[in-house]
């Protein structure tokens, strides 16, 4: 499951209280996610765009820059269920406009499953998701 901080439409916090309750109901977090996973994304309006990298494959995204586990949320997904290799992360892309014919990539950003947050390792470009890690809040 993914859900933009800045959509105006449905209050991001709601999820997290949503994910965190059925992480309660099933035993904790480390057992919820065998099966459930949330990712927060900065930036991202009600299901896509926003001035955040908010590209990962999701439904009315542009298209990721790569068509694999990292990039694209549908492939991490197939991976998860037919092999049982559930994403830790995924690589969000910020092209130049939201248009789905626009292919010039000014950002990429890492999403963490939550309650994991990007951090900045301290070098590098920070419109790059290479120069971050997924940490503790």
């Amino acid at each position: 499951m993914y859900h933009g901080w800045n959509d105006a439409q449905l209050q991001p916090e709601y999820t997290v209280q949503l994910y965190e309750k059925i992480a309660q109901a099933n035993g904790g977090l480390e057992k919820t996610k065998d099966f459930f996973r949330l990712f927060m994304v900065p930036g991202m309006t009600h299901c896509a765009f926003g001035p955040g990298a908010s590209s990962f494959g999701g439904v009315v995204q542009q298209i990721p820059p790569i068509r694999d586990a990292v990039h694209d949320v549908q492939t991490a997904l197939e991976q998860w269920v037919e092999k049982g290799i559930a994403p830790d992360h995924v690589v969000a892309s910020k092209f130049a406009d939201d248009k789905p014919t626009t292919r010039t990539l000014i950002a990429t950003h890492l999403l963490c499953t939550y309650p994991q947050v990007a951090k900045y390792k301290g070098a590098g470009d920070p419109k790059d998701a290479a120069n971050f890690q997924c940490s503790a809040p």
